[in-house]
C-alpha cells in the first residue's frame, strides 16, 4: 500500500497505474497517481528509504 503525500489516502499501486494507463511514459515511469486527489507521488528513491530507517532506529550498514 501507499499513502499520499497530499491527501493521506492509502492506495494500491497497482490500482493506481489503471488511472495512467493512456499515457506513453506509464511503462517506465515510477510515479504513483493517488485515485483520490490525483496527486502523483513519487516513488520511493533509495535515500528517502535510508532516511526512514534511521527514523524508525533501524541500523542502516553504510557503504
Amino acid at each position: 500500500m501507499v499513502r499520499c503525500a497530499f491527501c493521506g489516502t492509502e492506495f494500491d499501486p497497482q490500482e493506481a497505474k489503471l488511472s495512467c494507463s493512456s499515457c506513453p511514459l506509464v511503462k517506465m515511469c515510477t510515479h504513483h497517481r493517488c485515485p483520490n486527489c490525483g496527486y502523483e507521488n513519487v516513488a520511493n528513491a533509495s535515500i528517502f528509504s535510508l532516511l526512514k530507517k534511521r527514523k524508525e532506529g533501524i541500523h542502516v550498514k553504510q557503504k
